[in-house]
């Protein structure tokens, strides 16, 4: 399912408002214990921006720093580093140009 940024966003908002709600905290309460402003609690249920900060405060707040384990799973086996010699990836590569085609007529 392809969703777009502002949908995801939005799902994200409605689950952090269902979780403080599950916890029977008011956005107050909730931002007292992220140390974070009670707008930025607002603006992150409603979807909308919000720094990573905000972000991570928020679910240690909520208890969900359990979440971010699951955010980006990186495959632990990877069918390269099954080679003796491999050496784990240090940084990106760049693509490589496509090689000419080249026509025999």
């Amino acid at each position: 399912m392809n969703r777009t940024t502002e949908e995801l966003q939005a799902l994200l908002g409605e689950r952090i408002r269902e979780l403080r709600l599950q916890k029977n905290l008011t956005q107050v309460e909730l931002a007292r214990r992220a140390s974070v402003e009670r707008r930025q609690v607002i603006a992150l249920e409603k979807g909308e921006s919000a720094s990573v900060h905000t972000l991570v405060a928020v679910m240690r707040a909520l208890e969900r720093e359990a979440w971010f384990d699951n955010v980006a799973v990186i495959p632990r086996t990877n069918p390269f580093a099954l080679k003796r010699d491999a050496t784990p990836r240090q940084r990106a590569g760049t693509p490589r140009k496509p090689k000419p085609e080249v026509r025999h007529g």
